[in-house]
């Protein structure tokens, strides 16, 4: 099972490029992908990536001080708009 938490670590990854919401996801799911070694039911597995998911982000959300927006505002900044020439000759 341990395949399965690598491709979802993997999405998770790709997914926190576009919001940084996923990366409390991410921990869990290498949690889980530590856990699945130890313990084989994939149910348990997925209740402590979800719960785990949820605490971490509730308790933690808040650490990240940057907002998306700005985030995505310093890989992709705004074009200024160039005013047009209304005079005429």
């Amino acid at each position: 099972m341990w395949y399965i938490w690598i491709g979802i670590i993997i999405l998770l990854m790709l997914i926190e490029c576009i919001s940084t919401k996923t990366i409390w996801f991410i921990l869990s799911g290498t949690l889980s992908f530590v856990l699945s070694f130890l313990i084989d039911s994939f149910l348990i597995q997925f209740l402590i990536f979800v719960i785990g998911g949820i605490l971490l982000l509730e308790v933690c959300h808040d650490t990240i001080p940057k907002k998306e927006e700005e985030i995505i505002l310093k890989i992709f900044p705004k074009k200024k708009k160039r005013k047009k020439n209304t005079k005429k000759h």
